[in-house]
This record gives structure tokens, sequence and C-alpha cells, in this order.
């Protein structure tokens, strides 16, 4: 069960943002301050997106049993199973009071 979820999760997760790209639309000026802010804010997105897939990628070695279980990866899918945010995400997240799924 816990298997399926996550490769569920993995299949919703986005793609890290293309910061250049998006730097070449909204370049940092001091005239454009919201510009810097939203550049920001993509890099710490893109660092939430690659704790996630990073993460959940390894539970998924764990549960084949290609990597031996350790308490990080007891948390996550005890997190999964119950339908909260694990704290190795939290971290990186912006506040949520969500169930997972929700959150996802």
């Amino acid at each position: 069960m816990c298997h399926t979820m996550t490769e569920d999760i993995l299949k919703q997760i986005r793609e890290p943002f293309k910061i250049k790209e998006v730097e070449r639309v909204y370049p940092f000026r001091y005239e454009e301050s919201m510009n810097s802010v939203l550049l920001q804010e993509l890099a710490r997105f893109n660092k939430l997106i690659e704790t996630i897939k990073t993460t959940l990628q390894t539970l998924l070695k764990t549960l084949k049993g290609e990597f031996v279980t350790n308490a990080e990866m007891e948390a996550l899918q005890a997190s999964i199973l119950s339908n909260s945010i694990p704290d190795s995400w939290r971290k990186n997240s912006y506040p949520s009071r969500k169930p997972l799924l929700s959150y996802i």
C-alpha cells in the first residue's frame, strides 16, 4: 500500500522550475524588486520539490529491498500511511495544516 501511494505522489510532483528561463523574462533589477522575490520563492520551491522527490525515491528503493531501512525512512513511511506531511518535508516547506494528499 505504501509503495503504491509513494509512486502516486511521485507522479503528481512537478519538475523543478527553470529559474534561468524565468530570470530571462523577469530579470533582477532594482526597479523590479518583485522579480527578486519571485526568483527567491522559485528557488525555495525547487528545494522542496527536490527534497520530496529524493526522499520518495529513496523510500521506494527501501521498500523494494535495495536499501536498508533507517529511522528517517520509517518516519516517512509512517507519515504517508497516516496521511500527514513528513517532518523532513516540513523543514523546507511553507506552513500547512493540510493532510498529505491535499498538500500534494
